[in-house]
Formats: structure tokens, C-alpha cells, sequence
């Protein structure tokens, strides 16, 4: 959203120089002779939107997302993290190189899940908050059906958001859910239904993206099996961080309003250093793990290889 209005914003390599990305501004995109995108109007995302005052501003953005590196950003997503989450330096580190690594998960079509368990009071919920203002489009809500999740993630393009359940505790009594959960952490797993709205048709729904949830207990260890082989638990207790996500977002004070611009300045960098660097290869690495722990950590070893951060 620029100025009040929508737009897309295109990645493409640059006239003349196709080792450089150019980034434009469109009202619409033809898919084909017949079919036109168009974005959203503001009051229709189910995502919060990435928003700029002016297209000065998000050329701004375009010009300080080149001198950024994946280290200086997840230093700086880390220290986000550490100022509204109280936890161990492994909690906050994943979680930090996971809001990094949703910027990528539609070039890498593998993901882990990140699940918070603690009791009232114990913050796991200010984990899903911190991910909803960072982390790639992301929906935040409680009691998601099967239909929010097919109508969020569409039948285009795989990884196209990021989904947070908060209040999972029953999340294993739904079968239809589970079922996409437990599919859903690689590509290629679409559900098929059919729309009757106008005519019978049938439509290829997405089930992929990184997914977060916050509870006071884990899922059945039965019934969700292979959902729970999925998930890096993370234990929340109470604690005492430096500032409250919930007054951040609502902001009170001149303090809170600085603090509520930079997760949305972070945020709107996030997004602009992917379009530069969208096109970039992400090559494949071998590794001495195997199987599951290889399947849960691989995806971020290769977003973070030959950084510091992978120390």
C-alpha cells in the first residue's frame, strides 16, 4: 500500500544490466489474455499490508535494502526478538532466523514448524505477535478452519504467506486440519475441492508455508504423529522482557510509537531486500544430519551459508 493505494511491487532484471534487479510499481498484472491481477484493496487483506507513505519512501527502502547483508538483518531481527520475548539465546536465535528464512520459503519449498508451549502469563503468545509484524505475510488468528487456510494460500503460486494459531491446545481433534499441517510443510501437497459459487470447478489449493503455534500443550502424540515430527518445540516461561508487544502495537507513549516504526521499517526492509534478491541462487549444501533433524534445519543452513550468522 502506497499512499493509500494498492500496488504490486515487480522484481525483474534490470535493462542493460541483468545481474542487477530493477523493482516497479504496477496496478495490475496480465497472467494471460483472459486473466488479470489486480491487488487487494487495504480493508481486504487478511495479512497485515506492507505499507510506505510514498513511492519516495519506498524508493528509500529500495536504496538502504542494498547496503543490508542477511547478517546485519538478522542481527537486527534478533534484537527485536530479544526486546519482547525473555527466553534462551537458541529460542531466540531460531526464531529470528526463522522470520528470515519465511522471506525465502517459496524458493526452498521446505519448512519446520515452530511450536510455543507454556501456561498463562507464560508470553508464548508475544512469540506469534513479534512473527505477525515481521515475518512474511503473515496471518495471525485463533480457531483457523481449513477454509481460512485454502482461501489465504490460494491455488498460485506455493509459500505465497506465513500462518500463526494461537490457542492451538485442540488443533489434533481436527482432522481436516491436521491433515494439511502434516502435509503441508513441503510443496506439492495441494487439496483439491471444487468451487460451485458460479459453475463447477475445480480448483488446486495450497497447503504449503511456514506455519507457528502457541499452546499450553503439544498435540496428541498419536493423532498427530506425523504433524508433531514437524515441529521445534520451544518451552515458555514467565518472564520479564524488556517491553510488551501488546502496548508496542497499540502504542501509548512517544517511546512506543519509535518502537512500533521500527518493526514496521524492519519489516517493509524484509520485503524489499527479497525482491532485490529473489533471483538469487540458493545452492544446496550437504550436511552430516539426516532424516527428520535434516529435514527441520536444512532449509535455514541454506539461507544463512557463508554468512557469520550460521556460527
Amino acid at each position: 500500500i502506497i499512499d493509500g493505494k494498492p500496488y504490486f511491487a515487480i522484481a525483474a532484471p534490470k535493462i542493460g544490466n541483468p545481474d542487477e534487479t530493477s523493482i516497479s510499481l504496477q496496478k495490475s498484472v496480465p497472467l494471460d489474455e483472459n486473466t488479470t491481477l489486480k491487488p487487494l484493496e487495504a480493508m481486504s487483506y487478511i495479512d497485515k499490508p506492507y505499507s510506505f507513505k510514498s513511492e519516495e519512501q519506498f524508493q528509500q527502502f529500495i536504496h538502504k535494502a542494498k547496503t543490508e547483508s542477511l547478517d546485519t538483518l538478522y542481527e537486527s531481527t534478533k534484537s527485536i526478538w530479544s526486546k519482547y520475548v525473555d527466553a534462551d539465546d537458541f529460542h531466540i536465535s531460531i526464531c529470528a532466523a526463522d522470520t528470515i528464512y519465511t522471506y525465502y520459503q517459496d524458493k526452498l519449498g521446505l519448512t519446520h514448524y515452530l511450536f510455543f508451549v507454556g501456561n498463562n502469563s507464560s508470553g508464548k503468545s508475544n512469540n506469534l505477535r513479534v512473527l505477525q509484524y515481521l515475518a512474511y505475510r503473515n496471518m495471525t488468528s485463533t480457531d483457523i478452519t481449513s477454509a481460512n487456510i485454502y482461501q489465504f494460500l490460494g491455488s498460485l503460486e506455493e509459500g505465497g504467506g506465513t500462518i500463526c494459531e494461537d490457542e492451538a491446545d485442540n488443533i489434533d481433534d481436527d482432522k481436516d486440519k491436521m491433515r494439511i499441517y502434516k502435509n503441508g510443510y513441503t510443496t506439492g501437497h495441494a487439496v483439491l475441492r471444487t468451487d460451485t459459487s458460479k459453475e463447477r470447478k475445480q480448483l488446486r489449493l495450497n497447503t504449503f508455508c511456514f506455519k507457528a503455534f502457541a499452546a499450553e500443550r503439544t498435540p496428541d502424540s498419536v493423532k498427530a504423529k506425523g504433524f508433531n515430527q514437524r515441529i521445534i518445540e520451544l518451552s515458555c516461561v514467565y518472564g520479564f522482557p524488556q517491553y510488551d508487544i501488546s502496548e508496542v502495537v497499540n502504542p501509548a507513549g512517544e517511546e512506543y510509537q519509535e518502537l512500533l516504526n521500527e518493526l514496521t521499517e524492519t519489516r517493509n526492509l524484509l520485503l524489499v531486500y527479497r525482491l532485490l534478491h529473489y533471483k538469487d541462487k540458493i545452492a544446496d549444501v550437504k550436511l552430516n544430519i539426516e532424516n527428520r533433524e535434516k529435514q527441520l534445519f536444512k532449509p535455514l543452513i541454506r539461507v544463512f551459508q557463508n554468512t557469520e550468522t550460521l556460527k
